[in-house]
């Protein structure tokens, strides 16, 4: 983090993973109905910096006390709006590059890590590009909505590159400038890019025509039907013990059970749940909404949640219902550090993953998602990032019926050998009336790169080491399974027919790790061998094994 930056984290989001934070306690106001009146489109209207009465801006109308979530929330929600105002839209996905920034601040002590979305060196109340990817429903090509800020030292022109199959292509953007000044463009996709998925990863950069810098972009937000991942689920995981469903378990539904006077947290509050859960939902102030930095804590977010969790032997694995507070539009105003959204704060997973399913509103919900370093300095054909903006912030509405699924993220080598972390995000903001809930999964495995459920595969590791007495052979790496890196939680192999050290874990099925082997005696000396990183694909399979000697060069 750079100390001189002030780091304006992003809003309106939240996840769940709460533990016990003291007695429930009920909203003061009164439950909306559960109908939305106000619509763009087929979607909700959302709030903007030009929004009045119940649309008033993300984080106050004062827009120099936005922080980053503020920032983002206003930016994104205008996008969205713009996007679904359009006839026979089929789906909007807004892209804005950031840099995002990690914390080792686990509030909640289930691995998750608070985090915080920053614009590092540009300094301004909107983004310096957003870009909104439309898919419509009546065969017209799929197009970029592209909006520059007119604070960028520019003259209007603009240029998109990509690469498919190591094979460059450079577009020139025709641009415009729209009534607040911004330069704004349209871009046909070309349907190589395959961004016709949610699940794509490839890659595009846009930037002013004569800069060397670049602005990346991807669209990534893996979401799936609730159903179809479901299937994925290993039939006996599919379950709780009393044989019933681990989707909407107790059946709060208002996808399938409709009603007018009750929405799913009157439902949740009223019901005597089974043994699985606890009765009483924990209820915290705040969820994922406190970012350190510099030694003050910062508030990213306001509102509090209401979780009821259930875990193993009576759940097949961690699943939960979480409600969050309606939008509180004051109190982002008002907040210390700064204007906020309300919804709680971006966090890193830690878990192989986090599902959240969309199964009990009858209405969208609107989920972001993050990657550190999805593109690399040694891939770009000339310069770096433009104001240091190495990350892409994604933003949908998760439709009822759908499931969003992040996975623990990784690692990977830079080019310049340098290990540089891939670590998955996400966040959610309410602009709802009333309180709005969910549920979520704590996958047991890592989902594969299909975000299919996971199945897990037994590792063995083997190598071929001499040691002197005293020491003893052990793998480490950048997944938790083998330590994170930290040799205090490397994986002890044993020397059953020495010099070969071999030993045994549980992997995902598709999970991707670098990893060494060390050398410890009994004073906690480390020996690290030699060489670059190694690396292990986890292959579909229930087992498997990998082999080695010891890297002196």
């Amino acid at each position: 983090m750079h100390p001189s930056i002030k780091i304006r984290i992003a809003p309106t989001a939240i996840l769940i993973c709460v533990a016990a934070c003291g007695g429930a306690q009920l909203p003061s106001a009164p439950i909306a109905n559960v109908s939305q009146s106000i619509t763009s489109g087929p979607m909700p209207t959302l709030p903007t910096e030009s929004g009045t009465g119940a649309l008033v801006p993300w984080g106050g109308s004062d827009s120099s006390r936005w922080r980053p979530e503020a920032i983002l929330a206003n930016a994104s929600s205008e996008a969205l709006n713009q996007a679904w105002s359009l006839p026979k839209v089929r789906d909007a996905i807004v892209a804005v590059p950031v840099r995002m920034h990690d914390s080792s601040f686990s509030e909640f002590g289930d691995g998750q890590d608070n985090a915080a979305p920053s614009f590092e060196w540009w300094s301004g109340t909107h983004p310096p590009v957003v870009a909104t990817l439309v898919h419509f429903n009546d065969g017209t090509p799929s197009k970029v909505l592209f909006r520059f800020s007119s604070m960028l030292p520019v003259s209007g022109s603009f240029e998109v590159s990509y690469k498919i199959n190591g094979r460059s292509s450079t577009v020139a953007l025709i641009s415009k400038k729209n009534a607040r000044g911004d330069w704004t463009a349209e871009w046909i996709v070309p349907s190589e890019l395959g961004w016709s998925s949610l699940l794509s990863e490839q890659m595009a950069l846009v930037h002013p025509a004569g800069w060397s810098d670049w602005f990346p972009l991807w669209f990534r937000i893996p979401v799936r039907p609730i159903a179809d991942l479901k299937a994925t689920v290993p039939t006996s995981q599919q379950t709780f013990s009393d044989g019933k469903d681990i989707v909407d378990h107790e059946g709060v539904s208002l996808q399938t059970s409709a009603s007018t006077t009750q929405s799913p947290f009157s439902r949740l509050f009223a019901r005597t749940f089974s043994a699985a859960y606890n009765q009483t939902p924990y209820n915290p102030a705040d969820i994922h909404a406190r970012y350190p930095s510099n030694g003050n804590t910062t508030v990213t977010g306001v509102g509090q949640g209401w979780t009821w969790v259930a875990s193993a032997p009576a759940a097949p694995f961690k699943i939960m219902y979480t409600c969050f507070q309606r939008r509180q539009a004051g109190a982002e105003a008002s907040a210390t550090d700064g204007g906020v959204a309300s919804g709680g704060g971006w966090h890193s997973i830690g878990d192989p993953a986090e599902t959240i399913l969309n199964d009990l509103e009858t209405g969208p919900i609107v989920v972001g998602s993050s990657m550190s370093n999805p593109y690399l300095v040694s891939q770009l054909d000339s310069g770096g990032f433009a104001y240091n903006l190495t990350d892409v912030v994604v933003i949908r509405w998760l439709q009822p019926g759908e499931a969003f699924i992040t996975r623990r993220g990784g690692s990977i080598d830079d080019g310049f050998g340098n290990t540089l972390p891939q670590t998955n995000y996400h966040w959610y903001f309410f602009h709802q009336a009333r309180e709005v809930c969910t549920e979520e999964w704590v996958h047991p495995t890592v989902p594969d790169d299909a975000y299919d459920f996971g199945a897990n595969s037994e590792v063995t590791f083997q190598v071929n080491a001499s040691t002197v007495w005293g020491e003893n052979v052990y793998v480490v790496g950048d997944v938790s399974e083998l330590g994170g890196w930290g040799t205090s939680r490397a994986v002890r192999l044993t020397a059953t027919n020495y010099p070969t050290w071999s030993g045994s874990i549980s992997m995902a099925q598709g999970e991707i790790a670098n990893f060494k082997f060390v050398k410890i005696d009994t004073n906690g000396t480390v020996t690290w061998e030699r060489g670059a990183n190694r690396r292990l694909v986890v292959p579909a399979a229930t087992t498997s094994l990998f082999t080695g000697s010891w890297q002196v060069r």
